[in-house]
């Protein structure tokens, strides 16, 4: 685990090969376009942000995710032991953030 932090730390993002299998990837692509096409076009401007305004084909990033959705909200609070998820808490100069690790 250890490890797997230093690499985060370094750059940024890890890759775990095989870290959640075919149908909890499903399950996440799955709820993912659900919430772009469902849930983003109401979240405030502020949280949602695209290359091209208002554009969804090209979002960027959402913030504060877990606060909108129920399935990210227990992603995120799940025990990385038992769930398949790995939840790095990183500390940034503006503040601090979750940040969810998937392969």
């Amino acid at each position: 685990m250890q490890n797997l932090k230093s690499t985060f730390d370094k750059d940024g993002y890890v890759a775990i090969q095989s870290f959640l299998d075919i149908d909890e990837v499903d399950e996440l692509r799955q709820e993912t376009l659900r919430f772009i096409d469902e849930e983003v076009p109401g979240l405030p401007v502020d949280v949602v942000y695209c290359e091209i305004k208002d554009d969804y084909s090209t979002l960027k990033q959402i913030q504060k995710l877990n606060e909108y959705s129920n399935y990210f909200e227990s992603l995120a609070k799940s025990d990385p032991a038992t769930s398949g998820w790995l939840l790095f808490h990183d500390q940034a100069a503006s503040g601090s953030h979750d940040v969810v690790v998937v392969g």
